[in-house]
């Protein structure tokens, strides 16, 4: 078995010999046949320059004519330059211009400028190469079909829609925007029904001193979103400003709001000053407000007045740029004002009743000095008879008692008050 496989493989090698031989035979002279050959190809091929198909795909259409259209006062519903249209073109060319025809040798267009009236139009797609040996076989697709409407024009107003709500340290004003109305042209179906263009706003995102250019949409009388086609607007956005401003809780300072309180009316003194509010909240710039603590009010004049005042409006004294958020809050103040007090001394007699018959009574003082301090038109009518010491010592035992002297003042005594010097005295009840 083995020298039987060992015969078969020497068979295999000479048969590769032979086959080598065989193909190395005459080397040369096949090399030059082939390379004459080619040569022989090329010069057929270049005298005879036969004719070849070649397909271009995705050729972009250019769109002619449309200012002629819209002179006529015509406008098609598509958007034709959104759209980009492209077609697919199929031509006969020449072996010798093989290579050289590429896809900008071709002039494809769509020619609206023969349209004259509204409706639906089937318009041709013109594909003109720039090589008059390169002819077309086909174009896909041959043409296009447009929807023409009649163009018209309008103006609608711009509004503002604003969304959220501002962070707690903001405040704003009328916002603004500019310009205020759009005016539109475009197809008439689709202006008949846009009602205003909206622009919307996030307050939540609103910083100090917002403006910005915003876009905007539009929509019908319903508030339905409308999405035109082939409508132009005098303005691309609206420049939106929110007159956003900061706003701040600051200490109002009362030092010098009533000024020559000294200088009242004759007779009269400052009792008190109340007022309605220690705080107040304002806006204005962030720069503005950003030292700002407190803040003073336009001093009121107290010479010569003589009576008690009550909701005095103050007025703050703003810096510039700053106001109050509320514009109807008030700073109120009442003054209290009241007859000039005195006080006047007295000598009273410390006088006491109901002892019983068998006992008496020895005082450590029989009088005491007795200092009332009221309006100074009621002293002056008051004399020491007017006044009394008494002692009830009704039920009393004998002993020691210290008691407290208390005044008595006849007549009106309203706003008077009395100090009596001793506060009190010893009593001392014996048997006769």
């Amino acid at each position: 078995m083995k020298q039987k496989n060992d015969m078969n493989t020497s068979a295999a090698a000479n048969n590769g010999i032979k086959l080598w031989k065989l193909a190395t035979k005459n080397i040369w002279l096949k090399i030059i046949s082939l390379v004459f050959a080619i040569l022989l190809w090329s010069y057929v091929v270049n005298e005879t320059n036969p004719v070849r198909t070649r397909t271009f795909s995705d050729l972009p259409v250019s769109i002619n004519g449309m200012t002629q259209l819209n002179q006529a006062g015509l406008v098609p519903l598509q958007d034709l330059l959104k759209q980009q249209l492209t077609v697919r073109v199929t031509v006969n060319v020449s072996h010798r211009d093989y290579k050289q025809t590429t896809a900008d040798t071709f002039s494809v267009s769509l020619d609206l400028s023969q349209i004259t009236t509204a409706g639906t139009h089937s318009v041709p797609i013109r594909v003109t190469p720039s090589n008059t040996d390169v002819s077309v076989l086909s174009i896909s697709p041959a043409s296009i079909d447009l929807e023409i409407d009649t163009l018209d024009s309008s103006v609608v107003p711009l509004q503002l829609n604003v969304i959220n709500t501002l962070p707690d340290d903001l405040i704003r004003e009328d916002a603004s925007l500019s310009p205020d109305t759009l005016t539109l042209e475009g197809p008439a179906q689709y202006l008949s029904r846009i009602a205003r263009a909206v622009v919307d706003v996030d307050l939540s995102k609103m910083t100090d001193g917002y403006t910005a250019n915003v876009p905007y949409h539009f929509v019908d009388s319903a508030g339905n979103v409308v999405t035109p086609v082939n409508v132009t607007a005098s303005a691309q956005s609206v420049l939106v400003d929110m007159a956003v401003k900061t706003k701040k809780t600051i200490i109002v300072d009362y030092t010098d709001a009533f000024i020559n309180q000294d200088k009242l009316a004759v007779g009269v003194e400052l009792k008190n000053i109340l007022y309605t509010a220690n705080e107040i909240t304002v806006y204005g710039t962030k720069d503005a407000l950003a030292d700002l603590e407190t803040i003073k009010v336009q001093p009121v004049d107290l010479t010569g007045v003589n009576a008690s005042m009550t909701d005095i409006v103050l007025t703050p004294v703003f810096p510039e740029g700053v106001a109050l958020v509320n514009a109807s809050t008030q700073l109120k103040a009442s003054v209290i004002i009241a007859e000039q007090e005195t006080s006047k001394n007295f000598s009273v007699q410390v006088k006491y009743s109901g002892l019983s018959s068998d006992l008496k009574a020895t005082l450590s003082s029989v009088s005491a000095t007795v200092t009332l301090y009221g309006p100074i038109s009621k002293l002056a009518d008051i004399k020491a008879s007017d006044i009394q010491i008494i002692f009830n010592l009704a039920g009393k035992q004998t002993g020691s008692y210290d008691l407290t002297l208390t005044p008595v003042i006849s007549g009106d005594n309203a706003g008077i008050t009395a100090s009596t010097q001793p506060t009190s005295i010893t009593v001392t009840i014996s048997k006769k």
